[in-house]
């Protein structure tokens, strides 16, 4: 491989991983199904590094999509847009994208160090976080985090109960047999697809706004603003990377779980908003890294990326990922020979850099966007969320019965917390980790012989 072609790889990974983390819905899965065709010429270190690299930059911008559009990127990204649900004007807005890509730059340098750290020494050692008594310990955490959120605990157990119980849907034995019965029941047999369901909670809501929420006269450019007061939030960035680290390294937890945490933790603070938007940024960027060691150390594909891309490269390269490859010697023409996992922590750094400064740069967009009259963006927005809709519904594989059953149920919710002010974040969170999380308790009931 020449030095154009990884360089080539490396622009290829940055924009389709910022489209994918601005279009809510259009999940790194999807994104990465397209992008094989494309890349699956090329050696199977470069398509490991294409993959590391295209998630860490979907990351930095479903914040951005968040920031600007009031509608998540991806779903670790809800935490930003609901600490940002009340800014409206240009100069919030501005602050807000420089703490979440300071944050993102801090702790994806964090998570680069930590997963160098492991490739020199620690490579045997993480396999005590498969454990069922630490998962179990730090779900108990996240359930009581979630529980607590806004003091209103009984709204929060019903939202933590009702996203296990559809995300363990499939596994009632009952449903199936009804489902052989009334075809319509069969949406209980298939966990909701969680890009659709996050449109439907906080998306869709927005085409039952009045037009003056959009009220261009609150979305007016403002005047520079310095990097000064943005410096200052290193210490939480660097905490949270830290934390997100270790939880995205616990197999099955994920970014989303890790930033809600972080997120979670710093509500009650003050300055709230831009430090939980801090916290959840930087949970989620060096968890993202670290949700890659099991695959990438154990051949153990956890995530729904893996899972696909251990498959193709079984199936089209007669590969199996595991240790070995990380510590192949490669050559990039123009850069010499190196082991893989230099290329890969040189390239991850080199992201990270190259998406601070991209993000930072979406502000002039929505300059141009506040440009607009309030009726142009009200309907620009709303048009955006039915066409992320679309995508997400035919990138999912529910059944027509399913999608009505979906937009109706989470809609019904999404604009409820609406006017009510509500934190619904308990749902999409349960929805997540829920097959996870009763997996690993009913497993801790067999090794223990509770029952």
């Amino acid at each position: 491989m020449t030095l154009i072609d990884y360089t080539l790889l490396i622009i290829a990974a940055t924009i389709l991983g910022a489209v994918v983390g601005l279009l809510p819905g259009f999940n790194a899965l999807v994104g990465l199904i397209m992008a094989m065709p494309f890349i699956g010429h090329v050696p199977v270190w470069s398509i490991l590094i294409f993959w590391t690299c295209y998630l860490t930059v979907t990351q930095y911008y479903g914040s951005v999509s968040a920031l600007l559009f009031k509608v998540p990127g991806e779903t670790s990204s809800i935490p930003v847009l609901l600490a940002s649900s009340t800014i409206a004007r240009t100069r919030g807005i501005i602050k807000s994208i420089r703490v979440t890509a300071f944050s993102s730059l801090i702790a994806g340098l964090v998570g680069i160090a930590g997963f160098g750290m492991f490739i020199l020494f620690l490579k045997n050692s993480w396999a005590v976080l498969f454990r069922t008594e630490i998962s179990i310990i730090f779900l108990l955490i996240l359930t009581v985090l979630l529980l607590f959120r806004q003091k209103n605990y009984l709204i929060n157990a019903m939202l933590i109960l009702t996203g296990v119980f559809i995300a363990n849907l499939g596994d009632i034995t009952w449903l199936n047999q009804l489902c052989g019965q009334q075809s319509w029941t069969c949406f209980s047999l298939k966990p909701t697809d969680i890009g659709v369901a996050i449109i439907c909670l906080y998306a869709l809501p927005y085409l039952f706004l009045d037009q003056d929420h959009f009220n261009s006269r609150t979305l007016q450019p403002t005047k520079n603003i310095g990097w000064g007061s943005t410096l200052k939030f290193w210490p939480v960035a660097a905490r949270h990377g830290v934390l997100g680290w270790i939880l995205g390294f616990i197999p099955g937890m994920g970014a989303t779980i890790s930033s809600n945490t972080s997120a979670a933790l710093e509500t009650g603070r003050k300055p709230r908003r831009l430090r939980i938007m801090a916290a959840a940024e930087a949970s989620n960027n060096s968890s993202i890294i670290s949700c890659t060691v099991p695959f990438l150390f154990m051949g153990l594909p956890i995530t729904s990326t893996e899972l696909f891309l251990d498959n193709w490269l079984s199936v089209n390269k007669a590969v199996n990922v595991n240790a070995t490859i990380l510590y192949e010697t490669v050559t990039v023409t123009g850069l010499g020979a190196w082991p893989m996992w230099s290329f890969m922590l040189m390239t991850l750094t080199v992201i990270s850099l190259l998406c601070f400064i991209l993000t930072t740069r979406f502000i002039g967009l929505y300059s141009q966007l506040s440009r607009l009259p309030s009726h142009v963006v009200g309907w620009t927005i709303r048009c955006l969320i039915l066409f992320f809709l679309f995508i997400s519904v035919q990138s999912s594989d529910l059944t027509t019965t399913s999608t009505i059953f979906t937009l109706v149920f989470f809609t019904l919710i999404g604009v409820w917390s609406q006017r009510s002010g509500h934190d619904i974040i308990a749902l999409p969170v349960s929805l997540v980790v829920g097959s996870f999380a009763v997996g690993k308790f009913l497993l801790a009931v067999q090794l223990w012989g509770i029952l």
